[in-house]
């Protein structure tokens, strides 16, 4: 459907406005390139730095979402020695596994904050619980257990070992040996 040019007088003379030119999105000048280049590597550095810290911390978000499912358990004790055992053998393998206060004392040694020492009496009485029936923890003492292993899940130190597996360095190496592994792959089952 085309439209007639009007034929009032008034608008008979008048020209027809052109539309101004589009605006690019990216820069015009080199400078800008380079400065919105510079910036798009600082965000994935900081989102490669983000991820590393991430898995690297999967342990700890594991350990309190074992926590988490069994708070209302009857068998609460035995699940947070249970956690507690896991994460102390995967944070260190080369420690023997122990079962004393001189554990306890070893653990609250490695954490950040005072507040989570589980070397206490409590801690011995809930150790002589996990093995003999004629000890039993109260349901506050267990939830004081409970939050001391959380306590102690969130503010351990990270050994450097860890820190070291996922450091950004590594952790880049670890991800381009996987896709050449997977190219090589490919390359053999195509030829």
């Amino acid at each position: 459907m085309s439209q007639t040019a009007p034929s009032s007088y008034i608008l008979r003379n008048m020209s027809e406005v052109p539309n101004p030119d589009a605006i690019a999105w990216l820069p015009q000048t080199i400078g800008w390139q380079v400065l919105a280049l510079f910036i798009l590597l600082f965000a994935i550095y900081k989102f490669a730095i983000a991820y590393c810290d991430h898995q690297m911390q999967s342990y700890r978000r594991e350990a309190k979402r074992v926590l988490e499912q069994h708070q209302q358990s009857a068998h609460l004790s035995m699940v947070c020695y249970d956690v507690l055992k896991s994460v102390h053998h995967y944070l260190y393998p080369n420690q023997p596994q122990q079962f004393n206060k001189v554990w306890l004392e070893y653990l609250s040694q490695q954490s950040l904050v005072q507040n989570s020492n589980l070397a206490t009496e409590l801690g011995d009485k809930w150790l002589q619980s996990l093995i003999s029936k004629s000890v039993v923890l109260t349901n506050v003492e267990t939830q004081q257990i409970h939050s001391a292993v959380s306590l102690w899940i969130d503010s351990h130190k990270t050994p450097s070992w860890l820190r070291q597996y996922w450091s950004l360095k590594n952790t880049a190496q670890r991800k381009l040996s996987g896709v050449r592994r997977s190219l090589i792959q490919f390359k053999g089952e195509s030829s």
